[in-house]
């Protein structure tokens, strides 16, 4: 019990080093094949061959990232919409309180204003956080390359350091165990990346046939936070539901509810 707790407080304290090394080894599993074939084919030196599959596996999800950028810079052209749509639902939602709970409009406007007061008073600690979490997040990725590098270039030595804990008998189990790793790491990793796309391509074919804004858009966000188990489908159906109110009407938002939960349960 005693090196239960004391290995959760270590990786507690040590998140910063473990995560990114977690994560490098998933995605120098990963990229293990692409490494060889480097190797073997066109005759890279290993530090080259890491290194470039490395840069390539960066430049596809930095191109992803960028595309779904670049998508988002054309919502400020249905802003004033937007701003129309929501300004129209607090409307909406403030005659609806005054008449069901009798509150009237100034107790509700009192109301909003103390709580943006609030708001504002809280808003140096929110910027801190968003600031601390910015670094977090470029830390994790430094970290993450670096560990992914590494990995790649010293496989071989990390396996031979393997076998040489172990007795020469068991070094053939050593090294199916590895290979059983790499295997299942790998398909995992490949699955979870299909399942991304098809999400993305379902999601797209439903918001087209709907008639959505930003399809394009929307399915590759879908398909990224779909990694997220509920979560990522639940806050692609927030996301998407309130751009598509804001664009559309309030009979679109609910075929995209429909069709979001319908995604989610083929998935």
């Amino acid at each position: 019990m005693i090196s239960i707790i004391a290995i959760g407080y270590l990786m507690r304290i040590g998140q910063t080093i473990i995560v990114p090394l977690i994560l490098g080894g998933l995605f120098a599993l990963l990229l293990v094949p692409v490494c060889n074939w480097f190797e073997k084919k066109l005759r890279f030196h290993r530090t080259l061959a890491a290194l470039v599959s490395l840069i390539l596996f960066s430049a596809f999800v930095g191109g992803l990232f960028t595309l779904i950028g670049s998508q988002l810079t054309l919502l400020k052209d249905d802003w004033p919409a937007f701003e129309k749509q929501i300004i129209g639902g607090i409307e909406s939602l403030q005659e609806w309180i005054r008449q069901t709970f009798n509150i009237g409009y100034n107790k509700q406007s009192e109301y909003l204003s103390q709580t943006l007061n609030k708001s504002i008073n809280q808003g140096t600690a929110i910027v801190g956080i968003a600031l601390l979490s910015l670094s977090s997040v470029f830390i994790l990725m430094v970290f993450t390359f670096l560990y992914t590098f590494f990995l790649l270039l010293y496989r071989r030595h990390i396996l031979r350091f393997f076998l040489l804990l172990n007795k020469p008998q068991h070094q053939a189990i050593i090294l199916e165990i590895a290979h059983e790793i790499q295997y299942v790491v790998k398909k995992y990793l490949i699955g979870l990346i299909l399942q991304m796309l098809i999400v993305a391509a379902m999601t797209f074919i439903a918001l087209s046939i709907i008639g959505v804004k930003y399809s394009l858009m929307l399915s590759l966000i879908t398909g990224v936070i779909n990694v997220l188990p509920y979560i990522g489908i639940f806050a692609a159906m927030l996301m998407i539901s309130l751009i598509t109110f804001a664009t559309s009407s309030l009979t679109h938002v609910l075929f995209v509810v429909i069709a979001l939960i319908v995604v989610h349960f083929i998935r």
